[in-house]
């Protein structure tokens, strides 16, 4: 009994040191675990599909699908249901709904449609009118000055002091730069029966630009309103 209790005691630490040393590895686990819980928390804040991204992907596909000459009904639902609590959102996308059951006609579309028929047509209704009016010999040379069709693609007219003839060349011009607004100013000089053949193209190309307008518009506002709240403005 006398030597048990001369036996020095077990060092305690020693007999921890282990169990000690598992538990800091593993608080230090879980340290890890929660900062990158707090990380991805963090990311997913960050990255989530928040009403204003949503509606510029839905408008940003709204756009590509007018560019085309498809409908795009399907597109333009989209952005109206993201977008029916915002202040003026609707009556800006309401003209859009009748053209987009049939879709509107792309550019390239109204460009090739103006060289291959309109244009001439253009120049016939204003021959014809001119026609009913001048002399014999007169209407004759104004017929045959419709079905010869020279226009320059600097705009520049086939004949010179003819406003018809000048309207459609500056027309053409600025078609072949793909600039459909310059071309629909140009044409808007026309009157009487030119005026006539040229509306139906016309009206498909001004509701060509002001779909275009309105999506960019949009997309400017709505661009702003992400980059002001992500500066703190």
């Amino acid at each position: 009994v006398t030597t048990l209790e001369n036996r020095p005691a077990p060092d305690a630490s020693t007999a921890v040191a282990p169990l000690a040393a598992q538990v800091q590895q593993f608080s230090a686990h879980l340290d890890q675990i929660d900062k990158q819980l707090a990380q991805l928390a963090h990311d997913a804040a960050n990255n989530a599909a928040s009403p204003q991204r949503m509606l510029m992907v839905a408008l940003a596909g709204l756009g590509n699908a007018v560019a085309g000459s498809s409908p795009f009904s399907t597109e333009l639902t989209s952005v109206e249901a993201l977008g029916q609590n915002r202040q003026g959102w609707a009556a800006a996308l309401q003209p859009l709904e009748a053209p987009a059951q049939a879709g509107i006609p792309s550019t390239a579309v109204l460009a090739q449609r103006f060289s291959t028929t309109v244009a001439s047509a253009i120049l016939r209704a204003q021959a014809n009118a001119q026609s009913s009016q001048q002399s014999l010999g007169e209407a004759m040379l104004t017929r045959l000055r419709s079905l010869v069709i020279v226009r320059r693609i600097d705009g520049a007219s086939g004949v010179d002091g003819d406003p018809t003839d000048q309207a459609v060349g500056e027309a053409q011009a600025a078609l072949n730069k793909s600039d459909l607004g310059g071309a629909v100013k140009a044409l808007a000089v026309l009157n009487g029966a030119a005026a006539n053949a040229a509306e139906p193209w016309l009206k498909d190309a001004q509701q060509r630009l002001n779909a275009e307008q309105t999506i960019a518009k949009l997309s400017r506002d709505l661009v702003g309103e992400m980059t002001a709240g992500a500066s703190g403005g």
